[in-house]
């Protein structure tokens, strides 16, 4: 019995996506709860601030503002800015062969 080939799913590698929901795009039901989340905020806003008001600790009421911040300007990550010394920049590479045949061209007296 001759052993069948196996057929790739999906689509090959590098092929464009057609149709279908593009990146980035939210879901319906993403859409719908964000949608009565605004609804609700709006709804409730002045009862939020009265509560706000009412909080004495200013440590509480602080820590609050920070984490009410969040929803309305989204949270920043931090970035990491470690450099790998191991491998090194084309710049850097194209300067040490420059720096070697410099070398070698003076050992050499100059002549080609």
């Amino acid at each position: 019995m001759e052993q069948e080939k196996k057929r790739p799913v999906g689509r090959p590698k590098g092929q464009e996506k057609y149709g279908g929901k593009q990146k980035g795009t939210p879901t319906y039901k993403t859409g719908q709860i964000r949608s009565l989340l605004r609804l609700f905020q709006n709804q409730n806003f002045a009862k939020a601030v009265k509560a706000w008001e009412e909080i004495k600790d200013p440590v509480d009421k602080f820590r609050l503002y920070l984490e009410s911040l969040k929803y309305t300007m989204g949270t920043v990550s931090s970035v990491d800015l470690t450099v790998d010394t191991e491998k090194t920049s084309l710049e850097q590479r194209v300067r040490e062969e420059m720096e070697k045949t410099i070398e070698t061209d003076l050992n050499n007296g100059g002549d080609d």
